[in-house]
């Protein structure tokens, strides 16, 4: 028999040691501080009270908890357990202020508490400005106590006439000396979204909120401010902190949205500031700004068009070509992209007539040049890169042909009066050649080709009128027109 009572005694033990204690971690009596805060703001005091004694029996001098049961037992009429309470919280911490706090709670009579209940019934039926006459007269000029009527009170007065910024300051002030209890954080937050004007800081206060009871209470009023906020871009953030808590399809094609609408901002910030730095003559901060467009919208058409424009400033007239043509391809009805092309063509033309020239390439320069005057049937430019191939060519005729089209337009063009001095110094024309070389020294002092072309005339002009005085047998005057031209 003794053996046997041992094998109980036992077994008995084995099941004391087994069976789960509340967890001793401090997170375990957070979660269940936080469940207490959030049931005993819904008026769960029951429940409230039972994780408050599981905190207890971890912790026997939670403070939280002890002033949470005191103000059960207080609710309750139980003074001697009130009383309890509040002798272990001064035990711990003598000025606790939670101790005035429940000394100076407010418990209701059965017939305080039937006048509340017809209070919220009456803001039920939207009656929000008879509901507060009724709370005023049970709570006088004091606020509810934790529990039941608190939520509705606030709600109540937030939603009669001219209460809105006194419930809401009221709450802040709830909130700043009760930081853990996150239930007045949710309530101050929903009111906050009603107003535009501080809907986002109500979004935020959502977000702030821990608690899986209060969030699961919050996600409804959260929701609907978001959707309040759908078409604004600064919504987006809390909308995604919205979605890692809470699974809702219908809001995710918002925020495809949003994300859509958010880079096409960026990029038209960047377009924005691109045109500005074009328009400062600024092409290397254009060009950086709309490579960075196009590297994250590569068919935008006018970063496309605006890159072009900064290439031709750089005088990258091939880059700037190849971006015109695209652009045409991306929005064929932009002037501006046609007019480009055509610029960065002729451009390129231009310069590839140059280059030929340098290389002393005459045809490959005049057909370049060629290819600009099909765009532009009179730029001088190109009829000048033409005149001055042909002279190289010793094709006189047909460069003062050139030259002369130029002056029709231009008659003080130093350059075609120039090129013109030369076709007349190569057809020996010297005096004319010289005339030439002097009008345009005036135009451009500078160029010293001027100089030479004028001193040489003037060399062979005297030198041509001394062989004629020989060739006359007018050997003094041939005589002097030597010594001139030594």
């Amino acid at each position: 028999m003794t053996k046997l009572i041992r094998i109980h005694l036992l077994f008995l033990l084995a099941l004391v040691v087994a069976a789960p204690a509340p967890s001793q971690a401090p997170g375990g009596v957070d979660i269940l501080l936080g469940k207490a805060r959030s049931l005993e703001a819904r008026g769960r005091i029951d429940l409230a009270a039972d994780n408050w004694r599981k905190i207890l029996l971890v912790n026997p001098n939670q403070t939280e908890a002890i002033a949470g049961l005191a103000r059960v037992a207080k609710e309750n009429g139980q003074i001697d357990e009130e009383r309890s309470y509040l002798d272990r919280l001064r035990k711990i911490n003598p000025r606790d202020p939670q101790i005035a706090a429940i000394e100076k709670m407010r418990v209701f009579t059965p017939e305080e508490r039937s006048r509340l209940d017809e209070a919220g019934r009456l803001a039920m039926q939207h009656k929000f400005d008879d509901a507060m006459r009724i709370y005023h007269q049970v709570l006088g000029d004091q606020l509810p106590p934790p529990g039941r009527w608190a939520q509705p009170f606030y709600e109540t007065e937030a939603a009669s006439t001219g209460g809105k910024e006194k419930a809401i300051s009221q709450l802040r002030e709830l909130c700043a000396h009760n930081p853990n209890q996150e239930a007045y954080r949710m309530w101050l937050a929903s009111l906050l979204t009603y107003d535009p004007k501080t809907r986002m800081e109500g979004l935020k206060m959502f977000e702030s909120i821990r608690d899986p009871g209060v969030a699961e209470q919050a996600r409804a009023p959260w929701r609907q401010a978001l959707l309040w906020e759908k078409q604004n871009l600064d919504v987006l953030a809390p909308m995604e902190a919205y979605l890692q808590r809470y699974t809702d399809p219908d809001l995710q094609p918002i925020v495809a949205a949003l994300h859509t609408k958010q880079q096409q901002n960026i990029a038209d910030a960047d377009k924005a500031a691109a045109f500005k730095a074009l328009r400062n003559k600024d092409a290397a901060t254009a060009a950086a700004r709309f490579s960075e467009v196009l590297r994250k919208s590569p068919n935008d058409a006018n970063a496309t068009i605006g890159l072009a424009y900064a290439r031709l400033d750089q005088k990258r007239f091939s880059e700037a070509l190849s971006l015109f043509d695209r652009a045409r391809t991306l929005a064929p009805q932009r002037q501006d992209a046609r007019e480009g092309y055509d610029t960065a063509r002729f451009s390129l033309a231009l310069e590839h007539g140059a280059d030929a020239q340098r290389q002393n390439q005459s045809d490959a320069a005049i057909a370049a040049y060629q290819e600009a005057l099909t765009l532009r049937p009179l730029d001088k430019a190109a009829l000048l890169g033409i005149a001055n191939a042909l002279v190289k060519q010793r094709k006189f005729g047909e460069a003062e042909t050139k030259f002369q089209q130029v002056l029709k337009q231009a008659p003080n063009n130093a350059d075609a009066i120039a090129g013109l001095g030369f076709v007349r110094l190569n057809e020996s024309k010297f005096d004319e050649a010289a005339q030439l070389f002097a009008q345009a020294h005036k135009l451009d002092p500078a160029r010293k080709d001027v100089d030479q072309g004028y001193h040489n005339a003037q060399f062979w002009g005297i030198m041509n009128r001394a062989a004629l005085a020989l060739k006359q047998n007018h050997s003094k005057e041939a005589v002097a027109a030597y010594q001139q031209a030594l």
